[in-house]
């Protein structure tokens, strides 16, 4: 795992730097993104640089550093379990791609943006970004829509896979408690049927359900009641 940190981090800074980065910032942001820790030497972020070429090699490192870092060793030393098997990373990837789109859709039709490719290039940093609890930012987001704001919040909450330097519920519980919650529906419909909750081919034991569940809920439970002493303080 070390390993792996270390050479996202060698290689987001080379490639920083060919961006036009100076080997401070670029080291600084390199590591920043590695460790999904959203430290930037600017105070605007990234917005300082108005860069796409910067944009797009920090969503690649933000994006890889949100997977878990097993699976990124796998598929480096060709093993068969890897990112491109993973059910997971699929839906995590799947998920950011989905999100980035109807955000930029609604960027654009709000006329926030002049053009689709515009909107799309902010939608998709500050997807990447705060899916992976990177927290850099190249647009104010306060000023977008509501549905914009609240998918951005969905992303806060759900966050990376397990395994990554992300924070939050995680996108393998996520996976679980969704085919958790379908096959309950699917038993209701039929008794007698014995249906097994798998991810990535292996069973999922009821411990393992009941854990996710539990956390999920605990996770909600203390969310909300942050919220509500947040807002006794205005």
């Amino acid at each position: 795992v070390l390993s792996v940190y270390i050479g996202m981090t060698v290689v987001t800074t080379l490639l920083l730097k060919l961006c036009g980065m100076t080997w401070f910032d670029s080291v600084c942001h390199a590591m920043s993104a590695c460790g999904t820790c959203g430290f930037s030497t600017k105070d605007t972020s990234i917005a300082w640089f108005d860069s796409a070429w910067v944009e797009i090699v920090l969503m690649l490192a933000m994006c890889t550093s949100g997977i878990h870092f097993g699976l990124i060793f796998a598929t480096l030393t060709r093993q068969r379990n890897n990112i491109f098997r993973s059910e997971v990373v699929r839906t995590f990837i799947g998920m950011m791609l989905v999100i980035s789109f109807v955000i930029a859709l609604s960027l654009y039709a709000a006329d926030i943006y002049p053009t689709f490719g515009n909107a799309l290039r902010h939608a998709s940093f500050q997807v990447v970004s705060i899916a992976t609890t990177s927290g850099f930012a190249t647009a104010d987001t306060n000023t977008w829509t509501s549905l914009a704001i609240v998918l951005l919040m969905f992303c806060t909450v759900i966050c990376g896979c397990a395994g990554s330097t992300s924070g939050g519920m995680k996108v393998d519980r996520l996976l679980i408690a969704s085919k958790v919650i379908r096959n309950r529906m699917k038993i209701q419909l039929h008794p007698n049927a014995v249906i097994r909750t798998k991810m990535d081919g292996i069973v999922q034991e009821e411990s393992t359900q009941s854990l996710v569940m539990t956390f999920i809920l605990s996770y909600i439970m203390l969310t909300l009641i942050g919220t509500i002493i947040y807002t006794l303080f205005n």
